[in-house]
């Protein structure tokens, strides 16, 4: 299976990839909250343009951003309830806080991103948790393909696929799988002297 990976470009060679992991973060989370903290547009104006020097210093391609902030498109149907200025000014802080957190998580790999929050003394049960996200979130991916693969074998069609009762069952066996996969997880676990205390 073919997996859309987190930190996929964060092991190019390039100036902001060498920079420390908590500088990063620190740096990312300080111009974050200078974005949102202020009720007006010049912050923004300030901070985009070195974001987008930092996004070309990094070779990450430009594509690769621009889906990320695609994800703000579906509120924008919200904004047409707010008057223009505000509206404008809620996307372009939403945009840049998602290009800032992407920069971030594509520059830095998984490891030294839970290794930063380790440093900043984040709570133990919290990076375990993202590490077995990050594990089994593939796992996870590969059952909805097997589930969909078995539907299109089975000359399912998309009217089928869509049915309440085709998307229950798939559902509910996607959960009773994800279930299961935890249990031998933690017995895996248990047999390799893991305890609750970490």
């Amino acid at each position: 299976m073919h997996h859309e990976y987190i930190d996929k470009y964060s092991r190019l060679d390039s100036v902001v990839h060498k920079i420390d992991s908590r500088t990063k973060m620190i740096l990312s989370f300080l111009l974050i909250l200078i974005i949102t903290a202020f009720n007006n547009f010049y912050p923004v104006l300030i901070i985009m343009p070195l974001i987008v020097i930092a996004i070309l210093l990094s070779k990450v391609p430009v594509m690769f951003f621009l889906r990320r902030i695609a994800i703000c498109l579906p509120f924008l149907l919200f904004l047409f309830f707010l008057p223009f200025s505000k509206a404008v000014l809620l996307f372009s802080k939403s945009a840049s806080s998602i290009t800032i957190i992407t920069l971030l998580m594509s520059t830095t790999t998984f490891s030294g991103f839970l290794e930063a929050l380790k440093f900043f003394k984040t709570p133990k049960i919290f990076i375990l948790m993202l590490s077995f996200f990050y594990r089994y979130l593939f796992l996870f991916i590969d059952n909805i393909h097997r589930m969909r693969h078995a539907c299109d074998s089975r000359c399912f069609s998309k009217k089928q696929s869509f049915k309440p009762a085709t998307v229950s069952g798939m559902i509910g066996n996607l959960v009773v799988r994800s279930y299961e996969q935890s249990e031998r997880v933690y017995l895996a676990m248990l047999a390799r002297g893991y305890n609750d205390s970490g």
